[in-house]
């Protein structure tokens, strides 16, 4: 993924941790090719500190191998990066490094002087990882050179900086663990809030559901009626029109009967009239 992002520094990275692992396993070889991969990459960026931290990596792994000419090659070029960039505590580790890497030459003259300027500088800043470190070493080097009361002391400083190193572990972790505390109680309330949110949500849906519901029946019951209304409408129309009709064709056939009698009183006028003629016109006649 680094190399498809083209990300320099994460593919150094990368392959320094890759290196650590094999560096692990004992595989030299391939620890070795991997950290210096790394440290090209970091000296193509100009990356100082982490070409400092690549030279001791390579020179751990010759420490591993027992080459104590090249670890102290390795570890002396990166102090003296480490030693520009000002990096105190990169300072300190290094000089312990190297003073440790002395005694294991039987150069106590030169391991001393390292030991002790790394104490100094793990003190000023506090750093009781290399305090302790320190400490250690310059108890074994007083041993090695029969400075027995000299040993003791460091010995027992050592100890106290175990004890600070592990007090300080143990603050950190109650700090974690009240910190877990109150993430664990708020997070408790967050989620006695966001069920209360959810219940109250379900409440209103069913609410608004059982309202979607009420309507809808409501709707559906007007638009029976309306069905209902229309449709006797329609059937009142229809009758209406079928009244209408048989009023006309009753209409019609009094009509009709009127008219027939009408007519027949017209025929029945007209022979009257002609009957009383001849009655006049017989009695005139009987008269002459």
């Amino acid at each position: 993924m680094a190399e498809s992002t083209k990300n320099k520094t994460l593919m150094a990275n990368n392959l320094n941790n890759i290196g650590g692992v094999y560096l692990y396993q004992n595989d030299y070889k391939r620890a070795l090719e991997y950290f210096l991969k790394a440290l090209a990459i970091k000296e193509e960026l100009g990356n100082k500190n982490g070409i400092a931290n690549s030279l001791i990596n390579i020179g751990t792994l010759y420490y591993s191998l027992e080459d104590f000419p090249k670890t102290m090659k390795y570890f002396l070029y990166a102090l003296k990066i480490k030693e520009e960039i000002k990096d105190k505590a990169g300072i300190a580790t290094v000089c312990g490094n190297i003073g440790a890497l002395y005694i294991q030459m039987g150069r106590f003259d030169r391991a001393e002087s390292y030991l002790l300027r790394s104490l100094a500088i793990s003190e000023e800043i506090k750093s009781f990882d290399d305090m302790s470190n320190a400490h250690l070493n310059l108890s074994d080097l007083y041993d090695s050179t029969k400075k027995l009361s000299q040993s003791l002391f460091h010995y027992k400083k050592y100890k106290a900086c175990q004890d600070s190193i592990f007090n300080e572990e143990k603050s950190k972790d109650m700090g974690r663990l009240e910190a877990r505390s109150d993430f664990d109680k708020q997070q408790a309330v967050s989620n006695a809030e966001h069920k209360k949110e959810l219940e109250l949500s379900d409440e209103r849906e069913k609410r608004q559901t059982l309202v979607s519901y009420s309507v809808g029946a409501g709707l559906l019951l007007v638009l029976l009626f309306a069905g209902f209304l229309f449709n006797r409408f329609r059937v009142i129309r229809k009758q209406k029109a079928i009244i209408e009709h048989q009023k006309k064709i009753v209409e019609e056939k009094q009509k009709e009967t009127m008219d027939s009698i009408y007519y027949a009183k017209r025929i029945q006028g007209s022979l009257l009239t002609s009957e009383l003629y001849f009655e006049r016109e017989l009695n005139r006649l009987n008269k002459n």
